[in-house]
């Protein structure tokens, strides 16, 4: 059993072995990703999965998402707390529109109720300690926002997590789940439950396991899924934009002009800004994203 120590601005979660970081599932009744199935079943079902694995392995849980992205959805929070009332997750949001309480924002309401720890609001850190073989073990995670935490960051920006020992960030991202490693430094993509479009049919869903020991992707269990009609007719015309349309042609060009002058991260952050601006759902950000990365990595290989 979690044992929580608050100290100023760090809160001590005693007898806990590390982090389990759980990405966006993608929570909302209507949202149109291509899928034909119970998608909001899936996604649950998904989180229900990931806090029972938190519970099991004695791990705290992390979720880095808005978990629910319109608040007309509010009516679905009741399953929602069912799930976080055996074991209350420290919540991430993506940035801070979640602090507009009289729109709805379930972090905002979930905080109220004591059901979540919001990052970066309810600490500026949090200490995980528990000993293990007759030796202690502690785990530091610092919390940067642009509405508090170890750090504040300028408005508007994604909020993340550190683990100053491990060279470990933990960050939002829109793709499936993913651990990346270079000169030293880990980037942990929270990333999202759902998979959205057939392409990613095959591919398995990570949570990540995070202790002293080091990282551990844990697979979760999914269920078959069907694509509608729509969703394969956009994957198709997606590739037909990609190999002929005069559309590509200038995404190429606009696309290397601002990898060019802000860097690549800096035009897949706009694409995220302009889709949350005009409330794209998230297949729309997806074949957004999914265009501008292939149109970046074709023009490299154009160039190599």
């Amino acid at each position: 059993m979690t044992e929580e120590v608050e100290v100023g601005p760090t809160v001590v979660l005693a007898k806990t072995r590390g982090l389990l970081v759980i990405g966006d599932p993608l929570l909302g009744g209507g949202r149109r990703i291509g899928r034909v199935d119970d998608v909001w079943g899936s996604a649950l079902d998904k989180l229900r999965q990931a806090i029972s694995i938190a519970i099991e392995r004695n791990l705290q849980p992390v979720i880095v998402a808005d978990l629910l992205h319109e608040t007309r959805d509010i009516g679905q929070l009741v399953p929602i707390i069912e799930i976080f009332k055996d074991k209350k997750p420290i919540l991430v949001p993506r940035n801070c529109r979640w602090e507009e309480q009289n729109q709805g924002h379930v972090a905002a309401i979930l905080e109220k109720a004591n059901l979540t720890y919001i990052a970066g609001r309810d600490a500026d850190r949090f200490q995980l300690n528990h000993s293990s073989g007759g030796k202690a073990k502690k785990m530091e995670v610092t919390c940067h926002t642009c509405w508090g935490g170890a750090e504040r960051l300028e408005f508007g920006s994604r909020a993340f997590l550190r683990i100053p020992a491990m060279n470990l960030t933990i960050v939002h991202s829109n793709s499936l789940p993913l651990v990346d490693s270079s000169d030293g430094q880990t980037l942990l993509v929270a990333g999202r439950l759902l998979r959205l479009g057939p392409s990613e049919e095959s591919q398995k869903v990570y949570v990540h396991e995070v202790t002293a020991d080091g990282i551990e992707a844990i697979p979760l269990e999914l269920t078959p899924i069907v694509f509608s009609g729509v969703s394969n007719s956009a994957e198709a015309a997606v590739n037909q934009l990609r190999n002929a349309s005069l559309f590509v042609e200038m995404l190429r060009k606009s696309t290397e002009d601002i990898a060019e002058e802000s860097g690549r991260e800096s035009l897949l952050e706009l694409i995220d800004e302009v889709c949350d601006s005009n409330k794209h759902d998230d297949y729309i950000r997806q074949l957004l994203l999914q265009l501008a990365k292939d149109t970046l990595e074709q023009e490299t290989s154009l160039n190599s």
